[in-house]
């Protein structure tokens, strides 16, 4: 079944002439498995949808990932909509006008009656908080470069084209910690994405991976305190803990499904760990189920 959120996603894609192939120029499909270095399929996050996954390189801490995304500014979208309840396309695509540099500075006096269609990266990839992997890589002294910023396309600003497009585009992303191959991408919506959305009510938050490992420290104190404890007792005395009613359900996704993974991972990141390894596809499964995303650039229109 195709969620709400995978339709609106293919649809973004479409408009964005973004396609499931690439072709070589005899015309016959391209084997990207050596050479795709990201990847379009589906998500690692049950009922996500679609994701973005680094594909046959590691990518290092700081290292570009993409060209840069074309952004559309949209303004005043409760003033236009007689501050009525409307079902807006890019709902859950749009990110904060302060989250690009100077843009809320020169479209309006309130900044938050701006919000930003990113497409490409802002728009695909999705966000696991313990995990996140990928920041913006647009900086105040590279706004205004001929690979990132704002312009008019080389057009006069008396061309009537000058209205057909936006002028902000090059918005860069980097790796915000080592990234293998094969793992998927995520960025940092913010928590008040997740606590402002009912369908999210079960998300952990960064916080709930901090009591998850707590919680897990003091049961390993238990069983240290209790050494006569056989493992299959641990292994009862551990859903208890879990499924307990006195945590919320955030907290109680934050923790491991068995204590022996729980105490695998605790001194190797804790509870943040949990979907690590969930997090990497093989580059098989990629290449059969996915489509290569970074053969496809923006850029100047060779059209007069």
């Amino acid at each position: 079944v195709t969620t709400r959120k995978e339709k609106e996603l293919l649809t973004i894609l479409t408009l964005t002439s973004i396609h499931q192939e690439v072709f070589a120029s005899d015309g016959h499909s391209k084997n990207e498995h050596a050479e795709c270095g990201i990847y379009l399929a589906e998500s690692t996050i049950p009922g996500a949808g679609l994701g973005m996954y680094a594909g046959n390189r590691h990518y290092k801490k700081g290292e570009g990932l993409t060209e840069g995304d074309l952004l559309v500014p949209m303004f005043d979208l409760d003033w236009n909509n007689d501050y009525e309840d409307y079902e807006f396309l890019w709902d859950e695509y749009t990110w904060a006008a302060r989250s690009f540099n100077s843009m809320e500075d020169e479209e309006s006096d309130d900044p938050e009656q701006i919000c930003v269609a990113s497409f490409g990266m802002g728009a695909a990839v999705n966000c696991m908080l313990p995990l996140v992997n990928v920041v913006d890589a647009m900086s105040e002294d590279d706004y205004y470069t001929e690979k990132s910023g704002l312009d008019n396309a080389g057009l006069s600003s008396q061309s009537p084209g000058v209205g057909a497009f936006t002028p902000y585009h090059g918005r860069p992303t980097k790796a915000r910690r080592n990234i293998p191959a094969g793992q998927e991408l995520f960025v940092n919506y913010g928590e008040d994405y997740f606590l402002s959305r009912e369908a999210y009510d079960s998300v952990p938050l960064l916080e709930d991976y901090r009591e998850a490992n707590k919680l897990t420290k003091r049961f390993q104190i238990l069983t240290i305190a209790l050494p006569d404890l056989s493992t299959s007792v641990q292994a009862d005395l551990w859903k208890v803990v879990k499924n307990s009613t006195t945590w919320n359900i955030r907290l109680k996704n934050a923790l491991y499904d068995t204590y022996e993974d729980a105490l695998r991972d605790l001194n190797k990141g804790g509870a943040a760990r949990r979907y690590y390894n969930a997090s990497i596809r093989s580059l098989d499964w990629l290449e059969e189920h996915g489509a290569c995303m970074d053969h496809i650039e923006a850029g100047v229109s060779t059209v007069p």
